[in-house]
């Protein structure tokens, strides 16, 4: 958090206002891995005001960490910021995979199958189209099992969850 704050400190000496949504994103996820939802929210608010409007790529990397955080939090409000991840990422598909897998957790969360099928359904698509650089799959393990509780095999998603535990889970 000093190194952040320094960083700001520094922006704002060297007047490059157009970067302070960098700080305010990095605050915003400092305080989020603190496990403080409000002051995070605050920061990842703040960043999204101050993003350049044609910057889409970081609004969607912002936008989907935000709803990230609110998946536990408020899932309705994560699948608002999800949503708009998705209009941000256009065509770029490392952007576009993470808000998907991400849209779809969220939708497990809230127990809508349909979505869970449906984000699962595109970002196979998408996986297939593309560069595996191109590709975000860090959420794709859990999309899978998700997937399949949905198709009706919980039994089977709970055995291969497992397998990904270590010790400390």
């Amino acid at each position: 958090m000093q190194k952040a704050r320094k960083l700001v400190a520094e922006m704002k000496e060297r007047q490059h206002t157009e970067e302070y949504y960098n700080a305010s994103y990095l605050m915003g996820i400092i305080y989020w891995y603190r496990n403080n939802i409000p002051i995070a929210s605050k920061y990842f608010d703040q960043a999204i005001k101050e993003v350049p409007k044609e910057n889409k790529i970081d609004l969607a990397s912002i936008y989907t960490d935000y709803a990230n955080m609110m998946t536990d939090e408020d899932p309705k409000k994560a699948m608002e910021l999800v949503n708009k991840a998705l209009e941000q990422s256009g065509a770029n598909s490392y952007r576009l995979t993470y808000a998907l897998t991400m849209k779809g957790v969220i939708a497990f969360a809230q127990r809508d199958g349909a979505t869970v099928l449906d984000c699962y359904r595109q970002y196979l698509n998408l996986k297939s189209k593309n560069n595996p650089d191109y590709i975000c799959d860090m959420y794709e393990h859990h999309l899978a099992l998700a997937a399949e509780t949905v198709n009706g095999y919980a039994d089977k998603a709970m055995i291969e969850s497992e397998k990904e535990l270590d010790n400390t889970d």
